[in-house]
């Protein structure tokens, strides 16, 4: 499944401001910001909404828009379902491409 991730966000920004801010769109399922193995926020966030079609809607709407003082670049990062878990494509880059890294 293909979800949003949101980049390059402000290191103060949690999981619940995720929620909050995707809610705009529709249902927001899981909103998880990604983090450095030492604990630092990697400035990337993944929203999972109930439906493909939000998801898609919240890249059209929030494509360029200024939160926290920085313009947001929304693409896909595909998850992978091994042994039915929910867990991201993992690479060195915390499972984002090169096409969706800045």
């Amino acid at each position: 499944m293909r979800r949003p991730v949101t980049r390059p966000l402000p290191w103060s920004t949690s999981n619940e401001d995720l929620v909050e801010l995707f809610t705009t769109i529709g249902k927001v399922e899981q909103a998880e910001i990604q983090y450095e193995p030492s604990g630092r926020s990697r400035g990337t966030g993944v929203v999972r909404f109930d439906s493909q079609a939000t998801a898609e809607t919240s890249i059209t709407k929030f494509q360029g828009y200024q939160y926290g003082g920085r313009p947001l670049g929304l693409s896909f990062v595909k998850y992978s379902t091994p042994g039915g878990g929910d867990s991201m494509d993992t690479d060195p880059h915390g499972g984002l491409s090169q096409e969706q890294m800045m």
